[in-house]
């Protein structure tokens, strides 16, 4: 069977699908340290504008500049090394656990690189469920861990802390940004034009000569802030399907073990730290800087920046359930935050109601122990220094029957090489696989026992009907007819007789098993394979409207591609001209 290839519509889709979500990831990737590297420049070209900036400094730039930041495709030389990273990275992605257990081990020097590692390469596929129900597994056990190992309710999920690192990196994923530009868009540029229309509200050089024309003109801007944040809040809280999964699994985990680890914390308390993560760590960055998430093309002008910087202020203020006692002039918005907390608190609790997705998961890792398709795209660097940074805590890992195989895999390795110049630094793509038939944990509990005989009769009518259902693709849909019921007997009398040994060998195949079939018994397959061919048909119509969604993501990729290389080259042109 594993000879045959399928080419009808639903295969078509179906690659297509694959296709689009591998260049969506790659293509996201790179937009990513596009946006870390312009952050750079545009540190340091600040440095120029002052002129601080030293002649060694400016051709440093430069030639960063004229490198990009594009790898170069190539392969390890090496066959046998190449295996064995194969296995290795296996091995790091199909168990989350000791993904969690380094990021708890590796020190804040070592962190940046490894959280980039993990959400844009170890788990890079951002549209696919697998990979993502993966990485919020490794998410549950750090979590896990920052809450047994916190003694105070105050001091959790602290900014210096590796989740918290962790819970921002995540937001820089697709899924993320993408809806912080569909939610964001509208109302932050109708904040940025009412603010422009009542220009004179908001003059910081307006100096009224009584008292209450003042107090009126505070009145104003005020009013006119919270219209801006009421509009704003409005569509957040009102759209809490669109937020992605993983986000609202993430918030659900953290009031799960809240509830578990204090259970003293009261309902305000446990809504205040979800908030913390969704608005503080999440939105609010996007409000403030809104071009750094491809929700404007042009930063705002300064005093938008202030206006807002202004609104993520009281939208702070609304999720700590506390006013600010530094900046007096906050006080204004003291009614409006009162009046909106029963709604934030209601909202914050619809945000964890989300599924488990345990039952899904098992059936996902079933079927990867099956693929050929497992794959990353890693630069050669980036294999090293995994391979470094396992091989520096491998002693410190809990010890089990994986940490045995990484062990295996790391000694077969040797010593990590050291890195590659930037030109040597080739973008490759690892075939995961592995070496161990029993792996994944929990897996093996759950397989059908091939020995029981019990079992036996059932497993052959579902094999006898995966066959037909295959039959039914491999056939042009002109030369069978798909209506109940299903005609068994013309459909295998076409196979045995086809010119293609394959489709003949599965006719025959098929053959064979009905014969020990009785007529309900083959009453009943012919039913199940319509039921199935229905159901194929309505994954079809689902494909075609995901391939449309993708597209529309692969082009908004694309578009931000090439703003950020327009941005850099801007950079270049300038520090030219210095």
């Amino acid at each position: 069977d594993s000879e045959i290839h399928i080419s009808d519509e639903l295969s078509v889709s179906q690659n297509e699908i694959r296709t689009l979500k591998s260049a969506i990831s790659a293509e996201s990737k790179r937009n990513f340290f596009l946006e870390k590297d312009i952050r750079y420049l545009e540190s340091r070209i600040g440095s120029a504008i002052q002129n601080k900036l030293t002649s060694s400094e400016k051709d440093e730039l430069l030639s960063r500049l004229d490198d990009g930041i594009a790898f170069p495709e190539g392969s390890l030389q090496d066959r046998n090394a190449f295996e064995l990273y194969c296995n290795l990275f296996y091995v790091l992605q199909m168990e989350p656990k000791h993904v969690a257990e380094l990021c708890e081990l590796i020190s804040p020097a070592e962190r940046d690189f490894f959280l980039e590692l993990i959400m844009f390469t170890l788990y890079g596929n951002q549209h696919d469920k697998r990979e993502e129900h993966l990485l919020l597994q490794m998410f549950q056990i750090v979590l896990a861990h920052q809450f047994d190992s916190c003694t105070e309710y105050s001091s959790l999920l602290r900014s210096n802390t590796p989740v918290s690192r962790m819970m921002t990196t995540y937001t820089c994923r697709g899924p993320g940004k993408n809806y912080l530009k569909a939610v964001l868009r509208d109302p932050l540029t109708k904040i940025i034009e009412d603010m422009q229309d009542e220009s004179s509200i908001f003059n910081d050089a307006l100096q009224p000569d009584t008292h209450e024309e003042r107090e009126r003109l505070i009145k104003a801007r005020a009013d006119a802030t919270c219209e801006g944040v009421k509009v704003l809040s409005e569509i957040l809280l009102s759209h809490v399907e669109q937020i992605p999964f993983g986000l609202r699994w993430i918030c659900k985990q953290i009031r799960i073990l809240a509830r578990r680890r204090f259970s003293n914390a009261s309902e305000e308390q446990i809504s205040s730290l979800i908030g913390g993560f969704f608005f503080l760590r999440f939105i609010n960055p996007a409000i403030v800087t809104p071009e750094a998430y491809d929700i404007f093309e042009i930063p705002p002008t300064p005093k938008g920046r202030k206006q807002l910087t202004l609104i993520a202020k009281i939208m702070q203020m609304l999720v700590n359930q506390s006013m600010s006692h530094k900046e007096e002039y906050m006080a204004v918005f003291t009614t409006f935050i009162n009046e909106n907390k029963p709604r934030l608190g209601k909202f914050l609790r619809d945000v964890c109601d989300v599924p488990d997705f345990n039952e899904e998961f098992t059936s996902e890792q079933f079927e990867a122990l099956t693929r050929k398709d497992l794959e990353i795209q890693i630069t050669i660097n980036e294999i090293y220094e995994t391979h470094a940074l396992v091989a520096k805590y491998l002693d410190k890992m809990k010890s089990d029957s994986v940490h045995h195989h990484l062990r295996q895999l790391i000694e077969s390795l040797g010593d990590p090489p050291p890195r590659r110049p930037k030109e040597e630094n080739y973008i490759t793509t690892l075939e995961l696989f592995t070496v161990w038939d029993t792996y994944v944990a929990g897996i093996n509990q759950t397989l059908p026992d091939s020995e029981d005989k019990d079992e036996s009769h059932d497993l052959l009518f579902l094999r006898a009907k995966n066959m037909v259902v295959q039959l039914f693709r491999l056939f042009p849909t002109q030369t069978v007819t798909r209506k109940n019921p299903i005609d068994l007997i013309k459909l295998i009398d076409m196979a045995s007789a086809s010119t293609d040994d394959s489709i003949a060998s599965i006719g025959s195949a098929v053959s064979t098993i009905i014969s020990g079939m009785s007529t309900h018994e083959q009453e009943l397959l012919a039913t199940e394979v319509y039921d199935e061919l229905r159901h194929l048909g309505e994954l079809l119509r689902r494909n075609k409207e995901e391939l449309e969604e993708l597209k529309q993501i692969k082009k908004a990729t694309d578009d931000r591609a090439v703003y950020l290389r327009s941005q850099r080259e801007a950079f270049h042109l300038y520090l030219q001209s210095v």
